[in-house]
């Protein structure tokens, strides 16, 4: 891997059931835009509080999709 980027996502948990789908689905959105997941402790966050799931997110800094020009 070349340069690499990183970034940290506060992610928040829905009190409805799955608690967790707004979770993928914000992950799916940031992996559409070239992020994976590097790190994501879901057993710190057992009780799925109020308190967003903290996020560490890398990607190639060259991996950036490019702008459609308008």
């Amino acid at each position: 891997m070349g340069n690499v980027e990183y970034r940290i996502e506060r992610i928040p948990v829905s009190g409805h059931e799955p608690r967790l789908l707004p979770v993928v689905e914000r992950l799916t959105e940031l992996g559409r835009q070239g992020w994976h997941v590097a790190s994501i402790d879901l057993a710190a966050h057992a009780a799925h509080d109020r308190e967003p799931l903290t996020v560490l997110l890398e990607r190639e800094a060259d991996s950036t999709p490019a702008r459609r020009a308008s």
